[in-house]
């Protein structure tokens, strides 16, 4: 049965058309595009299907020997009730007048109401008392378990259209179209915006990756003229180096100790020096996110597939599980030295505060790079044990290694009893403090630290 557009007076003749059908069994109910429900009806003439679009600015119905070729889902807000309609005879189809409503009565004693006004129209499952059973469009009118109540508007010539099946479905397919074009655009938007806002701040890194030498120079004065600091001073006054006369002007945090001062110079020098080849690869990398963004941007105007949009569309993200424990990997790597000395380092911040401060003892050896952060070594030694000079250099070298130095760098690696070190109070993990100490100069060697590595660890508990 094919139907044509027509004016409305065309509607009682398609009820009729349908209702000369039935009664017909309701194989499936589903969602087309969102915004229109198809019923697959088995009746001694065949297969029909009946398409209903109650809103949208749609207001149309449609009935056809042929599916709609795509896959729609089942009408899920039927829920549970699903199963009572599904396999139900639809017994009749009419129009209430002047109200815009379709009434469909299945044999299973649940009633279809589907208005068309509204701004999306909707559709309400009732039983034949009444009672709603599910929406369509849940509001606040339309409540499961409520009485269903209608307010008609007030009486007008009926607008719904009965159109050709294939001019519904591409009306739907193209309203489908813009509003998930829309909201690709907004996401292409959204991501561009941040992609922006990454690239301002690469650039503010840039500018400040081209301090590292005013940095280094800084530190190096500070560490030269490091009895010119006060406590609690904002700044310090020191004789330039290079221009003898004179004097440079350094600024300091007053929160910070002068120690502290100095370590923070030093750490910004050694973290921007660094710094000028990853801010390169995150640039190239911003700009190529913001070219594929663009190529996306230019392909949305040109693409008309409801399918191609849909797979433009971001997947969700998996929901994030936490990395199963290693149970067999220790907390602290242990080592002997070539004199038998036990070493042990930690392995994160919160590892280094632990190895610190609970496990080191007031007598064991303390070491610490001095000028980046790094892993905590300390050389156990009992009171009045002298540690060998070989011990402690291995410790130095273990200490660098495990801090990262770059192969080939020199690396001062400070060194103190443990008694020596305190842990200010609500400092964050791995933050302690030092009073006096002494320095060891080791070069990092990163291949011939690997095998020494490998030949001297030990995985026996900590005593």
């Amino acid at each position: 049965m094919t139907l044509v557009p027509g004016p409305v007076s065309f509607l009682p003749a398609f009820l009729q058309s349908v209702n000369a059908l039935l009664p017909a069994r309701l194989q499936k109910c589903g969602i087309l595009f969102s915004r229109a429900l198809v019923f697959r009806l088995a009746s001694p003439a065949g297969t029909r299907y009946l398409y209903a679009a109650p809103g949208f600015g749609l207001r149309a119905c449609a009935c056809a020997t042929q599916s709609p070729q795509i896959d729609y889902p089942h009408a899920d807000w039927l829920g549970h009730h699903l199963s009572s309609v599904e396999n139900a005879d639809l017994l009749r189809v009419e129009l209430l007048p002047a109200e815009d409503v379709l009434l469909l009565t299945f044999s299973s004693a649940v009633l279809l109401w589907m208005h068309f006004f509204g701004q999306t129209g909707n559709a309400v499952l009732t039983s034949n008392d009444l009672s709603i059973l599910a929406a369509w469009h849940l509001r606040e009118h339309h409540k499961p378990g409520t009485p269903y109540q209608r307010t008609p508007p007030a009486p007008h010539p009926s607008a719904i259209n009965i159109i050709e099946p294939s001019q519904l479905l591409s009306q739907l397919s193209s309203l489908a179209c813009a509003e998930l074009r829309r909201t690709l655009l907004h996401l292409l938007h959204t991501q561009r915006a941040r992609l922006i806002r990454r690239l301002e701040k690469i650039d503010a890194d840039a500018a400040r990756a081209a301090q590292a030498p005013e940095f280094r120079r800084h530190a190096e004065l500070l560490r030269a003229f490091y009895h010119l600091i006060r406590p609690h001073a904002s700044l310090v006054q020191v004789p330039d180096l290079e221009h003898p006369g004179t004097f440079i002007t350094i600024p300091l945090d007053a929160r910070k100790s002068p120690q502290e001062n100095v370590r923070w110079y030093c750490h910004q020098a050694e973290k921007w020096h660094r710094a000028p080849s990853a801010i390169a690869r995150r640039r190239t990398q911003t700009l190529g996110e913001l070219a594929a963004l663009d190529q996306r941007a230019a392909a949305l105007d040109t693409t008309h597939d409801y399918a191609a949009l849909c797979a433009m569309l971001p997947r969700p993200a998996a929901p994030a599980r936490p990395a199963p424990k290693d149970l067999s990997r220790s907390r602290f790597r242990r080592l002997r030295s070539s004199d038998g000395f036990l070493i042990i380092a930690g392995r994160s911040a919160r590892d280094n505060d632990e190895l610190t401060c609970h496990i080191a003892r007031g007598n064991d050896v303390w070491l610490h790079t001095r000028n980046r952060p790094g892993a905590h070594v300390i050389i156990r030694a009992n009171r009045g044990q002298p540690v060998p000079p070989r011990t402690l250099r291995e410790a130095a070298l273990v200490c660098a290694h495990l801090s990262n130095v770059p192969d080939g760098e020199v690396e001062e690696i400070l060194y103190t009893l443990r008694k020596h070190v305190t842990k200010p109070k609500g400092a964050k993990p791995g933050l302690v403090l030092v009073a006096g100490g002494k320095t060891l100069t080791v070069k990092e060697r990163t291949a011939a630290m690997e095998d020494w590595l490998r030949s001297h660890q030990w995985d026996a508990p900590a005593t």
